[in-house]
């Protein structure tokens, strides 16, 4: 009920004489009403307040999506009171909201790669999301309109995206293609017409002026204007345009010069086949200047003007505009091109050279020095004597090559052979690998053809170093190489003229150095030969180092142990058989089957011949000391005997199957000895041991 409310300000009466009734009960009434419609407020505000706390906390507890991942509408329990419904649902709906709205963007991306992981272009993603969008408003009716408005801006805005970049990766790859295009396909082709012959025919175009292009014209055209096209496009910067077009530059009058060049070096071919690289060279420079400053071609020689003119090389070519920013370069590369055929003509001369040495070796003919050097250096890639001695052993083994051919031969020894020989520390080092022996006899194979001693263009220096060694290693010097080698060093540093002062103190006054040396090998005063010639080399620094005495007794002991007298040696008339090389002593017991070797030889010439009989042997040095090789000789006059157009030669060949015969086989007998040895000792053994001390020899073999 309404409670009619006391309103003061209406009077009951006039304003003549009437006297006013007490208002203190009326004012409790109201005072009391207006409490008692406060606290009804009060309880009506809470119980609302109550409610829309249960609303607000039933929405925040809402779970808007299932254990699928879906969003999953729920309606506000029936049993709710209008006021919780009221404060739940607006939270309810931006939960939902929130979810539609991922769901929507997270879909707006996915839909952006197909299944099989390439992305989707435009029109594939826009039927995709709109499907998407329609499904999701049909299972979500209240929120349609906001599905529907947040989905179609989420697929607008992936769909513009897509675009644009399919846009960008179109005009990327089709700038790469047309970038490749150019550099790989256009451009060579330009330089390959530009440098054809067919380039110079005239195309169907004409100019203003009527005159027509060339093919090769215009294709340059076209290849410009295509890349004016392209930079205008793409949008190419200043450096990427100009990189392009001077490329393009390049190709055209490069390709002209290519031709140029060819008919240079045809017209130098023709001038002198035997060397065109002189006049190619010539023209080539001529172009070059040119290039870098026309006004050169003015210079030069007018035959040279004509004859660059019938090239096509003319001042008109090298006016043209499009040539001012390219010249330079050109000419770079024209010089560049020159060293590589002045390369090749240098290859070609060694190549001819290498052709020519190798044809002399075939026929046996003797090589300059300079020839064996740059067969050595340029063919064999020997360049020093450590070179040399690592590859020693495969040069020497190979008897058919030409490296073996030139270090046996009769003409100069490569440089690399006498390093070889004089190089003081290559002779340590063939010390050191106990090779000594091999490294003198190759010094006595090369210098000795079987009659005489030959320098081979070797120095002084080499000889007598070599003919030191050999000495030595022939058992001359009662020491060690190294020591050797250091006092030889020491002996060598010593001044001449104080080695010479030593020398003649040592002899006196009344005998030479020959007769000192006759005299203690007990030779006749006239005699010569090998013996005496090879004493006399090292005399001099024994008796420095060891005085008179002791070189008595290392000549006597020397001679006997190295040389040898023989039955089978030539000698002339006077002179001594005594020598190093005496097949008696150095084939021993298989002297005779090297004599019957000889022997065979010399009766296909005439059945009368014999060794020792009619014939006699020359040491020619080689083989060594171990398997000399001699060269027959007649006994009387000591003339060669010819054999085949060549020398009679004999040696180890003839002895060497035998020796490894007799090695084999008495390697054999020697282990059937020490078995049948061992067999004989292990039965004494076994029978005179006890039981127990069998099991302990075997446990011992078993190693426990």
């Amino acid at each position: 009920m309404k409670i009619q409310k006391f309103n003061p300000k209406s009077p009951l009466t006039g304003q003549i004489g009437v006297v006013q009734p007490s208002t203190a009960a009326v004012r409790s009434a109201q005072q009391q009403q207006q409490t008692a419609s406060q606290l009804g407020q009060t309880v009506f505000k809470m119980a609302v307040q109550e409610q829309q706390d249960v609303g607000r906390e039933y929405a925040v507890n809402l779970v808007t999506r299932g254990e699928d991942g879906k969003i999953n509408y729920q309606e506000i329990p029936d049993a709710m009171s209008p006021t919780a419904r009221r404060s739940a649902q607006p939270l309810i709906d931006t939960k939902y909201q929130n979810s539609l709205k991922a769901d929507l963007l997270a879909k707006g991306k996915l839909k952006r790669i197909n299944e099989d992981g390439s992305p989707a272009n435009g029109k594939v993603y826009t039927e995709s999301m709109e499907s998407y969008i329609a499904e999701t408003a049909k299972l979500n009716p209240r929120y349609a309109g906001f599905i529907n408005e947040v989905g179609g801006a989420v697929a607008a805005q992936h769909a513009t995206d897509i675009q644009i970049k399919s846009y960008e990766a179109t005009m990327a790859l089709d700038k790469r293609t047309r970038q490749k295009h150019f550099v790989d396909e256009a451009i060579p082709a330009l330089r390959a017409t530009s440098a054809s012959p067919s380039g110079d025919t005239p195309s169907f175009d004409t100019d203003a002026d009527g005159v027509g292009d060339t093919i090769a014209d215009e294709l340059y055209k076209n290849v410009i204007a295509d890349i004016d096209d392209f930079a205008l496009e793409h949008k190419l910067d200043a450096e990427a345009y100009n990189k392009l077009t001077q490329e393009a530059k390049m190709a055209r009058y490069g390709g002209q010069i290519d031709r140029m060049s060819a008919i240079a070096s045809a017209v130098a071919q023709n001038q002198n086949p035997d060397n065109p690289f002189n006049a190619e060279s010539a023209y080539l420079n001529a172009m070059t200047s040119a290039l870098r400053n026309p006004t050169s071609l003015a210079a030069q020689p007018q035959a040279m003007q004509e004859e660059l003119a019938e090239i096509g090389f003319t001042a008109e070519f090298l006016e043209q505009n499009d040539m001012q920013g390219v010249r330079s370069k050109l000419a770079t590369n024209l010089s560049s091109y020159q060293g590589t055929r002045q390369e090749e003509a240098v290859n070609n001369a060694n190549l001819i050279r290498q052709q020519e040495t190798e044809y002399a070796i075939s026929v046996g003919t003797v090589l300059s020095q300079k020839q064996a050097d740059n067969y050595f250096e340029q063919v064999m890639g020997i360049q020093d004597g450590y070179d040399l001695l690592n590859n020693l052993d495969q040069i020497m083994s190979d008897t058919d090559g030409a490296g073996y051919k030139i270090i046996m031969g009769r003409g100069p020894l490569p440089a690399p052979v006498v390093e070889m020989f004089t190089d003081q520390s290559i002779i340590d080092l063939v010390g050191a690998e106990k090779k000594l022996t091999k490294l003198v006899e190759l010094y006595r194979n090369v210098t000795n053809d079987g009659s005489s001693s030959m320098s081979r263009g070797m120095t002084q220096e080499a000889i007598t170093n070599m003919e030191e060694i050999s000495a030595y290693s022939a058992g001359i010097v009662t020491m060690s190489f190294e020591q050797f080698q250091t006092r030889r060093r020491d002996y060598n540093a010593i001044p001449q003229a104080m080695r010479t002062d030593n020398l003649n103190a040592a002899l006196g006054e009344d005998q030479t150095l020959g007769q000192f040396v006759r005299r203690y090998l007990d030779l006749d005063d006239d005699a010569t030969g090998q013996e005496i010639t090879h004493f006399m080399k090292v005399t001099p620094m024994l008796l420095y180092y060891h005085g008179e005495e002791k070189t008595k007794k290392i000549l006597k002991q020397s001679a006997d142990r190295v040389f040898a007298d023989s039955d089978f040696i030539y000698a002339r008339e006077g002179d001594s058989t005594r020598g190093m090389y005496s097949p008696e002593v150095r084939y021993g017991d298989y002297f005779p089957t090297f004599r019957n070797s000889v022997d065979l030889k010399l009766s296909t010439i005439d059945g009368n011949f014999a060794l020792g009989k009619t014939h006699t042997l020359l040491a020619t040095g080689q083989g060594g000391a171990n398997q000399p090789i001699y060269i027959v000789v007649d006994k009387e006059t000591g003339h060669q005997v010819i054999h085949n157009g060549a020398p009679m030669m004999v040696g180890g060949n003839s002895v060497r199957a035998e020796m490894q015969s007799d090695f084999l086989t008495t390697r054999s007998n020697r282990k059937a000895e020490l078995r049948a040895a061992e067999l004989t000792l292990n039965q004494k053994r076994t029978t005179a041991l006890t039981e127990e001390e069998i099991e302990l020899e075997a446990r011992m073999r078993r190693g426990y």
